[in-house]
């Protein structure tokens, strides 16, 4: 049996049964991790253009304040409807400064920010930026830029990941609106974003729809152990759907 399922407690069932609950979470785990190998790859690619394009010129570039060239809003108080899992009431994501699962908080049902952004973390792993689909609810001073311009929203989400942030506050250290919206950047024109959207864009829509695959692969990883153990379900071990 592999390691890394040792600690599941199986030990009242029969060494095939066991045998096969392992082959079908191992081919699980391994699309799993196959599709995080790919989201890994697909961003560096993006990573490898950005730099291709903009970066290696930089300095040709007109220099913007982050404020001239998007809206910065902070996230206030999660709103008094919610659910920590998606409902049919409660189908638009609410995201805080955390990390963990993308800060993704739980579920709403009426969006704040309408169209596609970055969010930067304010508070805890300052700077910590994700890319972010129009149509959700930013928490706990949680920073939602929205670019002026198609393509922003990839470019900008670049210098961010490139930008070591500082600390600021006497009490509680945060990023700010003000504080973010003064940093000056390189910046190209709109036509040049809006090509490298077309360049960039589609390799985002291949992120989104592994890391779906990886959500529902994971749900499914969770939930068919118990119905494994409890002889709810029968056991296939071809794993040539993975």
């Amino acid at each position: 049996m592999d390691a890394a399922f040792a600690a599941i407690p199986i030990e009242d069932i029969s060494e095939s049964i066991q045998n096969n609950i392992v082959v079908i979470l191992q081919g699980l785990e391994k699309k799993i991790a196959i599709n995080r190998q790919l989201n890994q790859n697909l961003e560096a690619v993006i990573a490898d253009v950005m730099d291709y394009k903009f970066l290696s010129n930089a300095e040709t570039l007109p220099k913007r304040f982050i404020g001239d060239i998007a809206s910065i809003k902070a996230g206030g108080d999660c709103p008094q409807e919610w659910s920590k899992y998606k409902t049919k009431d409660c189908q638009i994501p609410i995201y805080s400064n955390g990390t963990d699962n993308e800060g993704l908080y739980g579920y709403t049902k009426e969006p704040t920010i309408l169209k596609r952004g970055i969010t930067v973390a304010a508070r805890g792993t300052i700077g910590y930026c994700t890319m972010r689909n129009g149509g959700y609810v930013p928490i706990i001073r949680l920073l939602a830029v929205t670019p002026n311009d198609i393509g922003g929203d990839v470019y900008l989400h670049q210098i961010f990941n490139r930008i070591k942030f500082r600390n600021d506050g006497s009490i509680q250290q945060q990023l700010t609106v003000p504080s973010l919206a003064s940093i000056e950047i390189p910046y190209p024109n709109a036509s040049t974003l809006k090509a490298f959207a077309n360049i960039t864009y589609p390799l985002i829509e291949k992120i989104k729809q592994n890391k779906i695959q990886i959500e529902e692969l994971t749900k499914q990883r969770d939930e068919l152990l118990p119905l494994l153990m409890n002889g709810q379900v029968s056991v296939n071990s071809d794993l040539s759907a993975y």
